[in-house]
């Protein structure tokens, strides 16, 4: 899908990494996609096969065309539900257009965050 990066989540509170357009939202509420105004596309995966759910452990409270700010809540997952269903609770967020990007740096460095604080850095010339 592209270059990323995963949250092992301590709650179930996903929150925007980003400023962005929510402009794609799955059927089974797992997946959320947002676009920034620069063009970087995001894709921000709640669990691994938690497609299977089909929306069971999920909350969201974004629509598309919605403006996100870094730090708005998108979703809210129930952890314990996700894990006794067998799945995993990773939230994976994928830069799902980094071929056409350029100079980007990713935070490569395993270390805990609060939501809102930042994590690192993508910067993008075209």
């Amino acid at each position: 899908m592209g270059e990323g990066f995963a949250v092992q989540p301590t709650n179930g509170n996903v929150v925007s990494p980003v400023d962005a357009e929510v402009v794609m939202i799955m059927d089974s509420k797992h997946a959320v996609g947002l676009k920034t105004a620069d063009g970087l596309e995001l894709l921000i995966h709640m669990g691994i096969e938690t497609v299977q759910l089909n929306g069971g452990g999920f909350e969201l409270f974004v629509q598309e065309g919605d403006q996100l700010k870094a730090g708005d809540a998108v979703a809210q997952m129930d952890l314990d539900y996700i894990l006794n269903e067998g799945k995993q609770t990773d939230v994976i967020v994928a830069l799902t257009n980094t071929p056409d990007m350029v100079n980007r740096t990713i935070i490569e460095d395993e270390k805990s965050v609060e939501a809102g604080s930042s994590i690192g850095q993508v910067d993008i010339k075209a």
